[in-house]
């Protein structure tokens, strides 16, 4: 019964994926991402290809992993000035987590750095962030994680929740390295944000603090 459903979820999040590859009638003229450029050929002749590719997608069987692979790897490297090399970072990550036999921790890494490195400002910034940080937890790559939590706490607004909860993270691997010290200003940070332990990430501080 088990295997039934997730062949049946499996089979729901390939075929979503390629119904969201189909191809749309646009003019490539007016077309203006701003990206900076990273391509070698013509913003024009990238989206025509990466149109193909996406046809390709389209029209193809939704167990065909591997050609799903190939074309998005296509589009984001062949095809960086164009908004579907940021979809197909997304896009592809979601196979390498979910697809049987593709799970590859390390290249979902390497996907969302990119995106985060090459695309600066985009729309889909917070899911990447997110990813990479959740994929660095699962990893257990406490020195990455603290480094990426660093990274990202120098953009982050300090009265969000967000800022909280990277701190928390921040906190955590620091302390999982063996730093203490570092973990605690974390920890500490934390509670002089929220003195009064109404959040969920103050009231965790504070029981490491006690620790």
């Amino acid at each position: 019964m088990a295997n039934k459903y997730l062949f049946l979820t499996v089979t729901f999040i390939l075929a979503l994926s390629a119904a969201l590859c189909a191809s749309e009638t646009v003019d490539l003229d007016k077309i203006d991402f701003p990206a900076p450029r990273l391509g070698t050929t013509s913003v024009k002749e990238q989206l025509k290809l990466a149109y193909s590719l996406h046809d390709q997608m389209a029209a193809a069987d939704n167990w065909d992993i591997e050609l799903f692979k190939e074309c998005h790897y296509r589009v984001i490297n062949e095809c960086p000035d164009t908004p579907w090399a940021i979809e197909s970072c997304w896009r592809l990550s979601n196979l390498l987590m979910t697809a049987p036999g593709q799970q590859n921790n390390e290249e979902v890494v390497r996907l969302m750095t990119h995106a985060l490195d090459k695309y600066p400002g985009n729309p889909w910034q917070d899911r990447f962030k997110n990813r990479l940080i959740r994929t660095l937890q699962d990893m257990k790559d406490h020195q990455r994680l603290l480094s990426w939590c660093q990274k990202l706490l120098e953009t982050t607004d300090p009265e969000s929740e967000k800022y909280l909860s990277l701190t928390l993270v921040a906190g955590k691997s620091a302390e999982a390295l063996g730093d203490q010290d570092s973990a605690s200003w974390y920890f500490n940070e934390i509670l002089n944000r929220d003195p009064k332990k109404e959040s969920i990430f103050a009231r965790i501080a504070a029981s490491h603090l006690k620790q």
